[in-house]
């Protein structure tokens, strides 16, 4: 310094100019001189006042010395002190200052080097500023920025420099921070004024100065320190000065960079974030578009700088942060910004935009790794967010846990945890008093840790909230299975008590079994141990154990159910440890759990898997487990742990923590620990990324990012300038997608590290988006970013799968892309690109590796090289710029590299992942594979690209069939196996329904691999059904029909390698087994034959066959049930094949039956034994499904009402129906008990094997009934031992007869019914019959009641079902079922009891009274006597109907003449000679009572009697009646007691009454005549015959025994008679009347027939002369007139006897005469009686004379209507040469035929021709459909014709026939020229109606009467041999028997033999002869 000085004196000392530079220099010389050390402040004084004379001397010389001066200050210490001065005025700063006053009127030059210097010195450490000193620093700098560019910088940095320095300096106390507030006071100040002048004038040194003092003060603000803010005065400063001088500046286009250093400054402080938000909008929002790069680019530079994002993210903790603050309010503007920047074109911004994003994420990633955190900030972190979760940003305006609510928000909120707790106490309705179980909480929280005991903690409020959804959620589950939730009985409740006892059992035994639990040191011990004791649990407890007796606990449980409720138990109880729920002391103190009830149940019920546990068992479980501990205060054991972990951690969410405990324990070795930085970082990157993600993700996603073209973008820079900065712009712009990728893959990484497992989804799918592009059909050109992008998606792929399952199908899709590729590259079809490629490679490989030796052919090493990542690749092929295409070979490498990758994701998945996250896995990709094989589905088949899609390894299907292999082999708990599968089997069934073969195939071969596997590691114990999941695919896809028929051969040899190679292990799946047989279509119908699967038919019996060989009872009950109604469907046949039986010849379908029929009848035996056996086991196992068994109306019995079968009365005139006196009550069935199917399922599952094979009586193919029906009854046969025969005769009462009944009337109602089941039906009767007599001889000798009233019950149901038989229209059943009825008196009659001879004697009456029921019925629209065919009470009309064939027609016809006709009457015809259409009908009669009910419809007046029904029923009806008298026959009638004699005789008595009722109508009997196309007039002769023949063989049985068995003589039988006639009021109650009742009714007998023949002789009966004759004289009279009569003596008399009975064959076939003769043969010689046969002569010769003048009127009415109408004549009625008509049959009456009237000619006469319009034809389409063709007559009530009251004698008389031609010449004069034929039926036509005669075509009306007029023989030949029958079999009676019977004979011959010599026969008067000669000899 003082060389320096002594250079400035020398050279001023000369020039008086520099006088005062000279003066001081010379001072200050001397000053340095004179001291050795003074103050620094001294020294610079006295050189500091040379400087300041040098710069007012302007000179620049000296101005040099002042700098030199000035820098040696800064280097002598002398001039400077290390301690701080006390007078700021004398600091170096101050003096400095002070000396520099000159300088704005200096040199640029020397301005410069000033303030270089003054910046020199600045910069040392001994440089002290203050405020005013900085501030006049400031203002002399602003003075100097106006000159030139050099002296502006220079200003700049100087003022720059020095402010830095003094906010650095006053940052470092507190205390100072108010001493910068002057100084940017004066800045701010300054700024406004320069600001105000630009705006009135722009000048540059305006700008410049403006420009000054902005730079200056960003860089004031970037110094402070951020403790600036603790100042109230600085705040207050900087929101009321600062900040709106930076916004007005931000709005004149300026101060960019000094707003961020606001925002830098003020960020952390709360209280300035709503003027920094202001500075934000001004910044970003408000500027133009085009502006808004220079704003990008200061917020680029802040996030740039250390410490920038910190500021816009984190608030301070030391200051107050107010409730409305928003920290994340800055960040979210800012990228709102860049959301709305990025939808524009500009490139330039755009990049500069995610330039932004990028380093932000780049921060928060360095953040994350524990780098770039202050430790001040990491602990404010820390401390402000205790856990990971707590960062979330969850937008402004929240409530902290500390802050007080309103007080009505804080009542809402207790209200609602109170009723939270209300609901959680009252989910059990069924709770039982007096339990030690907690029921209720207190709503109070003891967790509170706020100092007002009334708040709540607020954070109970969303969990109360979840809380009360889930009891809502849970109102929906049912309380019980398979019952109604509400409205519940007694029942109910006491079931739903006894299900909450169980659970109360299961938690107190569990609990035990888990202390046990807890020391075992082997996850895979304790799963098993689990398995065991639910299995245990289940035989103990359940209602399907074999200890619970009559189901007395009623807890339907499974194994499975029980196994998953251990682990979500034990998996809760760990919960709840870790949560700390039972730590608290108050125990009324209340308590959330974390897991609801509803979840808790959802878990298990929700599991997919077969869990048999009711909601409200699963409840008293819950409130167990979160009542009390279930460990009882123990630590848990790490392997039990690890158990729970495994389901779910419920510990961690962190990294790693998704993973089994085996590869977590792994990965948290081979990872370090994280210290407070890391967790520091993870939290605030938590907290930034949750506010920005959807704005970053919505940036990331825009079109003109991601496309590659990138076209429409431009930059304004780039069309103005054309240079460097425009190429580099576009350069930026082809950047984009990889900046796209790295923002992509920097979110991906942040998201797992910030535990954002929920958003990864998000950014992987832009990813998958933009590196996923599809590569068919297009030239590859793939770039290196995009696969660096998939390789970071696959390295965090797990990780962030594994907690969020939405991220799986963008990693599928990944997985997706590669295979493709793959294929691509490896399978091209361009065989000179892979040459190439390969080409390529080889060279490579043979420049980069050394020669290998070749031995064979093959190298020595192998070539393909392993690469750990893309880096490897990369750097192997040179590749360093990011945005350059791969070459092929290196795209080949890459993609051997991913398939690597691919197949450790799905490995790693499949065998690292927890449950929970494993089910997620498998979820998604089920649904992924689901939407694939919908695509598969729906794309068009012309595709050329179609085809590359189905390669196995692109299919999603095969990646899931080998991640169910891998979980399957891997050892994981079986739970983890089981609700894998459920997931996995319901989407391999879906593949299998596939329409692609492929994937079908493929589907099918997943579930048969699975399944090995699964019964290969895995053995299912008892009360598990988890097998039965495991086959379920099989049954669905069979049953439903879902697959095709290759799909089905190939999943019936799956079962069959199952079952031959594992059929132990099968247990459970024997049930889907069975289904999937039960659907399997075996039969295939081709129109002639049907064809048959052999190798199905195999396998289908080697399934049973397996079945039943199994030596396990508890595996046959569980799938007994499903086995039997798989059998049953086989042995039942397909409708296909029911329907083929139609059209295909029973021999030829018998012919090529497989046997499939007979083998399951087979194993339906086997069954029954097996089941028999069980049946006396002392511990039978229970048998699943038997509860499900609806048993319907159980127990059915037979049904007495009979449908349709009733007489309707039209009239009380002509009910012919008569009452019977005896009550058929005792053949009521009443209601049966049902205990013994409740018993056991056992007998459940019997009795439908039984129900099966007796509906399969019916139902099953013709070819295999009989076998069917043989083995039925062979096993009811087996059950008649003591230990069955209760439940054999139940299945014999309640399903063998009441489904034979349901049998006859099914054939009944239905078509053709009994064409097909006819043989069935005769051979289960049969069968029947003998089974109840031997079942009936067995009861005998069992004394037990309900045996007895069993077989009762069975006797009287088969009584029932075969009176049914006995009526039904099938001939061969009713014939059938009159044979049963004999077997059953044949075979046991003689052991019958009295009860059993009731039953079978009220069965017979019943059957013969409803046989007569169409002949009653028919009747009752007729009167007696009349003669009109067409009924007289209502209409009769014929109906046709084709449905019948000309073999049934031709049969019928033969019934008709066996039952219509006499013997005599019959024609043999083997074919019915009518009408070719009419050999396929069938007829019935439609009868319409008159009646005025206008509501009733003609069809419901309407009563059809069909011919069939008629003539069956008659058949049947004789049968019967020869029933009675096989009685007789077999000496049976001593078994019966007096009231069933009675109801005998009284049947046969209303037999020959309803005969003689039938005979006594005319006009019906013509009408049966045609209707059933018979010869003659139809008749019950024979009936009447059977009848009177039978009924006097049992009375005279009966009065033969009486007389033995009482050795009665003729004076006592003479008493018996006077004494019964003396009471005959009260016979019933006198004892000797049921002893001697048949003598009575002999009498009885013998009077009537007298009465009746003597009617028809039409004899005058002898009056009695009011003396009765003695016996004696009464005899010889008869013998007297008897012997002149005949003139015959008595030796001729004693020596002769009469014979079988003498009257022959009316001969009616000589039509010539119309006349009948009666051809008597006389067996004897007597010539006596040759006066008798002349008598008959001319008794005929006058009958022929009276039938030659009945003929005579007719052919003189015939030729008056041929006269009137001669042209129209029919071939028919053109008479042959004896004038008859042609066209009869056989010399006699041709049947009926329609034609006869349709062929008649057009007489005027005639009804045939309608006299009305046509309108007034009766053809309505409403009648009947099946009534094919009708015929209508009617008349009208009141219009009768004169034949109802003619007699027999007066018919057809000549008046008749005049008043006929009378009436013909009236009408025919109203004879209109068009005519309608009719058929003679039809309605009469108005005009008929009208007249007061019915007029009938003459021709019908001559055909009744030579019909009716013939039938008159046959009536007299059919009571003359009832006669003679009778007299011969009172003459052939024992002689003793014959003399005690003779007051009886006597009394009842009376009446004949008084008027003998007036009877016609000689027959009966020579018998009468012969027996009372026998009386007169006595």
């Amino acid at each position: 310094m003082e060389q320096l000085l002594e250079t400035i004196v020398s050279e001023t000392s000369n020039t008086g100019k520099l006088k005062g530079v000279h003066s001081t220099s010379t001072a200050a010389l001397e000053f340095l001189n004179s001291y050795s050390r003074a103050p620094a402040a001294e020294y610079r004084n006295q050189v500091l006042g040379i400087v300041s004379a040098c710069l007012e001397s302007g000179v620049h010389r000296q101005c040099q010395h002042g700098k030199q001066i000035l820098e040696k200050i800064g280097r002598d210490n002398r001039f400077y002190s290390t301690e701080q001065e006390e007078n700021e005025h004398e600091t170096i700063a101050a003096q400095v200052v002070r000396c520099l006053h000159p300088i704005p009127q200096l040199s640029q030059d020397v301005q410069v080097d000033m303030l270089q210097a003054l910046l020199y010195l600045s910069c040392q450490s001994y440089w002290s500023s203050c405020g005013e000193v900085s501030l006049q620093i400031v203002s002399l700098c602003e003075e100097v920025c106006t000159g030139g560019t050099a002296a502006r910088l220079a200003a700049q940095n100087t003022a720059s420099s020095c402010l830095a320095s003094f906010s650095r300096e006053i940052s470092s106390t507190s205390t100072r921070v108010d001493e910068i507030l002057p100084i940017l006071q004066y800045i701010v100040s300054r700024i406004e004024e320069k600001s105000r002048e630009l705006e009135s004038s722009r000048s540059k040194k305006g700008l410049q100065v403006q420009e000054f003092l902005i730079i200056t003060l960003e860089s004031c603000l970037m110094s402070i320190g951020s403790s600036a803010t603790e100042s109230k005065h600085f705040s207050t400063f900087a929101w009321r000065s600062l900040c709106p001088t930076i916004i007005r500046t931000l709005i004149r286009g300026k101060g960019y960079s000094m707003s961020m250093a606001a925002v830098q400054l003020l960020g952390h402080d709360a209280s300035q974030r709503p003027i920094l938000e202001a500075i934000f909008d001004r910044l970003l929002v408000q500027v133009p578009s085009q502006a808004k790069i220079h704003s990008l680019k200061a917020v680029n530079k802040l996030v740039s700088s250390d410490t920038g994002l910190v500021r816009l993210a984190l608030q301070s903790s030391s200051t107050s942060v107010p409730k409305e603050s928003n920290d994340m309010a800055l960040i979210i503007m800012l990228f709102e910004v860049i959301d709305e920047i990025t939808d524009l074109s500009d490139g330039l911004q755009i990049h500069e935009s995610l330039d932004i994003i990028n380093k932000i994420l780049e921060k928060l990633v360095s953040w994350q790794e524990g780098a770039g955190l202050d430790t001040e900030i990491v602990e404010h972190i820390n401390t402000s967010y205790s856990n990971l979760s707590d960062a979330d940003y969850m937008g402004p305006c929240t409530y902290s846990a500390a802050e007080t609510i309103p007080d009505e928000f804080k009542k809402i909120t207790v209200d609602c945890i109170n009723q939270t707790d209300q609901d959680t106490s009252s989910l059990d309705s069924t709770n039982v008093s007096g339990s030690s179980m907690e029921d209720q909480f207190d709503s109070s929280d003891s967790s509170n840790d706020t100092d007002e005991p009334d708040e709540k903690d607020l954070y109970l409020q969303p969990f109360a909230n979840s809380q009360e959804s889930s009891v809502k959620e849970e109102d929906k589950v049912p309380k019980y299975l398979h019952s109604p939730q509400s409205n519940l009985t007694d029942n109910d409740c006491a079931f739903q008590e006894k299900e909450v006892e169980n659970a109360n059992t299961f938690f107190k035994v569990f609990k035990n079994r888990v202390a046990r639990l807890n020391v075992i040191r082997s996850t895979a011990e304790i799963d098993q141990k689990i398995q065991e004791f639910s299995s245990q649990f289940c035989q103990d407890f359940s209602s399907h154990s074999p200890r619970a007796k009559e189901n007395c606990l009623g807890t339907i449980l499974s194994g499975d159910g029980v196994y998953l409720t251990c682990y979500y138990s034990i998996h809760l109880a760990a919960r709840l440890r870790s949560e700390g729920f039972f730590n608290t002391d108050d125990s009324t103190s209340f308590r959330l759990c974390s897991v609801s009830l509803g979840e808790f149940c959802k878990r298990i019920l929700d599991s997919g898997t077969l869990v048999y546990i009711s909601s409200t068992w699963l409840a008293r479980v819950y409130e167990n487990l979160t009542s009390h501990d279930l460990f009882d205060g123990k630590k848990l054991s790490s392997p039990l742990l690890n158990l729970c972990l495994d389901l779910e951690n419920f510990a961690s969410r962190g990294p790693n923590s998704a993973l089994l405990a085996e590869f977590r324990r792994i990965n948290i070795l081979a990872q370090p620990a994280d210290h407070q930085h890391k967790v520091a970082g993870r939290k605030l990157s938590r907290r930034i990324l949750t506010a920005v993600w959807d704005y970053t993700i919505a940036v990331c996603s825009k079109p003109n990012i991601r496309s590659a073209k990138h076209r429409g973008l431009r930059s304004s820079l780039g069309l103005l300038v054309r240079n460097n900065e425009a190429r580099n712009l576009r350069q930026r712009i082809r950047e984009l997608e990889s900046l796209n990728l790295r923002i992509l893959n920097n979110l991906v990484e942040l998201a797992k590290g910030a535990e954002l497992y929920h958003l990864a989804g998000s950014a992987m799918r832009l990813i998958v988006d933009i590196c996923c592009e599809p590569t068919f059909g297009k030239k590859i050109k793939l770039k290196q970013s995009r696969f660096r992008a998939i390789e970071k998606l696959f390295n965090n792929g797990l990780e962030l799968a594994s907690h969020s399952q939405d991220c799986w199908k963008h990693i599928f899709s990944c997985c997706r892309y590669i295979h493709l590729l793959e294929q691509n590259i490896f399978r091209s079809q361009d065989q000179t690109t892979d040459s190439t490629l390969a080409k390529s490679a080889l060279d490579e490989s043979q420049s980069t590796q050394p020669r290998e030796e070749i031995w064979l052919g093959f190298m020595a090493n192998s070539t393909t090289k392993t690469y750990r990542n893309l880096d490897e690749i990369f750097t192997t092929a040179n590749l360093t710029d990011s945005h350059t295409f791969l070459s092929g070979d290196v795209a080949s490498r890459c993609a051997s590299y991913f398939s690597q990758k691919v197949e450790e994701i799905y490995a790693s998945a499949s065998n690292q992942l927890n449950l929970s996250s494993l089910l997620g896995f498998l979820q998604e990709l089920v649904f992924q594979s689901r939407k694939q094989l919908i695509v598969c589905q729906t794309k068009p088949k012309n595709k050329p690209q179609a085809s590359e899609h189905f390669y196995p390894e692109i299919l999603l299907i095969t990646k899931l069939t080998d991640s169910i292999l891998q979980i399957l082999k891997s050892a994981r708990p079986l739970i983890h196996v089981m609700l894998a599968w459920t997931i996995a089997g319901q989407h391999f069934m879906e593949g299998g329904s596939h329409c692609n073969s492929l994937i079908s195939k493929l589907s099918v071969q997943a579930i048969h691999d699975s399944i090995s596997s699964l019964l290969l590691h895995h053995t299912e114990i008892s009360y598990f059904h988890f097998n039965e999941s495991l086959f379920k695919p099989y049954e669905t896809l069979i049953m439903l029909e879902l697959c095709d028929q290759d799909t089905q051969d190939q999943m019936i040899a799956s079962i069959h390698q199952f079952v031959e190679g594992s059929s132990s292990e099968i247990r459970s799946g024997w049930k889907p087994l069975f289904g999937a047989l039960r659907s399997v279509k075996v039969l295939y119908p081709d129109i002639s034959k049907v064809v048959t699967d052999e190798t199905h038919v195999i396998a289908i019996m080697d399934v049973f066959e397996a079945f039943l060989s199994t030596d396990n009872p508890v595996v046959f009950a569980h799938a007994a049930l499903n086995c039997v109604m798989c059998l049953i469907k086989y042995i039942k046949g397909t409708m296909e094949q029911r329907e083929l039986e139609e059209l295909v010849d029973i021999r030829e379908l018998y012919a090529s039956s497989p046997g499939i029929s007979e083998s399951a009848l087979g194993y339906m035996i086997r069954c029954h034994s097996i089941l028999a056996k069980m049946y006396i086991m002392p511990a039978c196992p229970v048998f699943w499904g038997a509860e499900k068994i609806q048993t319907g109306s159980q127990p059915v019995t037979v049904n007495t009402q009979l449908p349709q079968l009733e007489v309707v009365s039209f009239d009380p005139m002509t009910d012919t129906l008569l009452d019977f006196p005896f009550s058929f009550l005792c053949l009521d069935i009443k209601p049966q008990n049902t205990s013994i199917l409740q018993r056991s399922g056992l007998t459940r599952v019997w009795f439908i094997l039984l129900d099966g094979l007796v509906s399969a009586l019916y139902s099953c193919p013709t070819c295999s009934q009989a076998e069917t029906i043989n083995t039925f009854f062979t096993i009811v046969h087996s059950m008649k031992t003591p230990e069955y025969i209760s439940f054999g005769l139940f299945c014999v009462n309640h399903l063998l007869l009441p489904s034979v009944q349901s049998w006859i009337r099914s054939c009944e109602r239905s078509f053709q019914g009994w064409l097909r089941s006819t043989p069935g039906v005769k051979q289960t009767l049969g069968l029947t019959t003998d089974l109840v007599m031997e079942w009936i001889k067995v009861s005998r000798t069992d004394n037990r009641f309900d045996i007895k009233e069993g077989c009762m019950l069975m006797m009287k149901q088969l009584v029932v079902v075969l009176v049914e038989c006995c009526v039904a229209t099938g001939e061969h059943v009713a014939r059938f079922s009159c044979s049963c009825f004999r077997h059953l008196m044949s075979s046991q009659g003689k052991s019958f009891l009295e009860t059993e001879w009731k039953l079978v004697t009220l069965g017979l009456c019943r059957a013969i009274q409803l046989s007569l029921f169409p002949v009653h019925q028919l009747m009752a629209s007729f009167r007696r006597g009349s003669s009109r065919f067409y009924g007289d009470i209502g209409t009769v009309k014929i109906a046709a109907r084709r449905d019948s064939t000309s073999k049934e027609s031709n049969r019928l016809n033969q019934l008709a003449q066996q039952t219509l006709l006499m013997e005599n009457q019959r024609q043999e015809t083997e074919y019915i000679l009518a009408n070719l259409d009419d050999e396929d009908r069938s007829y019935l009669f439609l009868l319409e009572p008159h009646t005025t009910d206008v509501t009733q419809t003609n069809e419901d007046k309407k009563i059809r009697v069909t011919l069939r029904s008629l003539v069956t029923g008659l058949t049947a009806h004789n049968l019967l009646l020869n029933n009675i008298a096989y009685l007789a026959e077999e000496d049976l009638l001593d078994c019966l007691s007096f009231e069933q004699i009675q109801m005998l005789l009284i049947v046969l008595k209303q037999s020959s009454d309803a005969a003689l009722e039938f005979d006594s109508r005319p006009g019906l009997k013509f009408l049966v005549q045609k209707v059933s196309q018979l010869p003659h007039a139809a008749n019950l002769y024979t009936q009447n015959t059977i009848s009177w023949k039978t009924r006097a063989k049992v009375l005279f049985q009966l009065a033969t025994r009486c007389v033995t068995r009482h050795s009665l003589k003729s004076k006592n039988v003479e008493q018996i008679l006077a004494k019964l006639e003396s009471i005959r009021g009260s016979r019933s109650r006198d004892p000797d009347f049921k002893l001697y009742f048949p003598l009575l009714e002999v009498a009885n007998l013998l009077v009537e027939i007298s009465e009746k023949y003597l009617d028809l002789c039409n004899v005058s009966r002898i009056e009695s002369t009011g003396q009765e004759k003695t016996k004696d004289k009464f005899i010889y009279d008869v013998l007297s007139n008897l012997g002149k009569d005949l003139n015959v003596n008595e030796s001729y008399q004693e020596n002769n006897t009469l014979h079988d009975k003498e009257v022959d064959d009316v001969d009616t076939s000589d039509e010539k005469d119309n006349s009948n003769k009666l051809l008597v043969k006389e067996r004897h010689n007597s010539s006596s009686s040759n006066n008798f046969i002349e008598e008959i002569e001319k008794v005929i010769e006058a009958a022929e004379e009276k039938s030659v003048e009945i003929d005579n009127s007719i052919e003189n009415k015939s030729e008056t209507i041929e006269k009137v109408e001669n042209e129209v004549k029919s071939p028919r009625s053109e008479p042959t040469s004896n004038g008859e008509q042609g066209g009869k049959h056989n010399g006699g009456q041709g049947p009926f035929q329609f034609s006869d009237f349709v062929e008649q000619p057009v007489r005027p006469d005639s009804p045939n021709l309608s006299l009305a319009s046509e309108e007034d034809v009766d053809d309505h389409p409403d009648n009947d459909s099946n009534d094919r063709k009708e015929s209508k007559p009617t008349v009208e009530n009141d219009n009768l014709s004169e034949a109802e009251t003619m007699t027999t004698n007066d018919k057809g008389s000549p008046e008749d026939v005049k008043t006929v031609l009378k009436e013909f010449q009236e009408s025919k004069q109203i004879v209109r020229l068009t005519t309608i034929r009719h058929n003679p039926f039809n309605a009469r036509t108005a005009l008929s109606r009208t007249n007061s005669y019915e007029s009938t075509d003459p021709e019908i009306e001559k055909q009744k009467k030579e019909s009716l007029d013939a039938d008159e023989a046959n009536r007299d030949e059919c009571w003359l041999s009832i006669l003679l029958h009778i007299l011969q079999s009172i003459e052939s009676l024992d002689p003793v028997v014959l003399q005690g019977l003779e007051p009886v004979l006597l009394t009842g011959l009376r009446p004949l033999a008084s008027s003998a010599k007036s009877l016609k026969s000689p027959n009966v008067k020579l018998v009468l002869f012969n027996l009372f000669r026998q009386f007169n000899s006595r």
